[in-house]
């Protein structure tokens, strides 16, 4: 037939104590990863270790993949507002206002962007078909300073 003897009168060996051991320490991970939900599998192992229950790291890792127990990973908060100035501050205007449709409240965000410096707009050169000036950007010619030609340049970077 084309068969090993070995291979017909093998019998695997019933490892019910390896069994019952493993599932005894995933009950163990289970229980330390309720009571600390921040511990990763490196924090498990050193507890199991803690609770006298020898295990490789591998394989506490690996046995928590086959649980989906996952570390939860702890977020420092960043506060992005000074609330303590001396600045005025403004009521909520729309706090209790029912907004029952479209453009009823518009809202404007001011981001401080920095830019490098661009020369002045001079009004001999100011032309609204210029290449460089897109029409969107255009100026009224009443609200451009005139520059003078000998005026000084300040704040320009060298």
């Amino acid at each position: 037939m084309g068969i090993k003897r070995a291979t017909l009168y093998y019998q695997p060996k019933g490892n019910l104590d390896k069994k019952i051991k493993e599932t005894d320490i995933k009950n163990k991970i289970k229980d330390i990863s309720y009571k600390h939900p921040y511990y990763g599998y490196r924090r498990i192992t050193a507890q199991l270790r803690r609770d006298q229950v020898i295990i490789n790291h591998k394989k506490v890792l690996k046995m928590m993949k086959e649980l989906g127990i996952q570390g939860r990973i702890k977020r420092k908060y960043i506060a992005t507002t000074n609330s303590k100035h001396n600045n005025r501050i403004y009521s909520n205007l729309i706090k209790d206002k029912e907004l029952t449709g479209i453009n009823q409240v518009w809202c404007a965000d001011i981001t401080y962007i920095r830019i490098l410096w661009i020369e002045p707009l001079r009004l001999d050169t100011l032309s609204l078909n210029t290449p460089y000036i897109p029409e969107s950007y255009s100026l009224p010619v009443a609200s451009c300073i005139p520059l003078e030609a000998d005026s000084p340049r300040r704040n320009r970077p060298s």
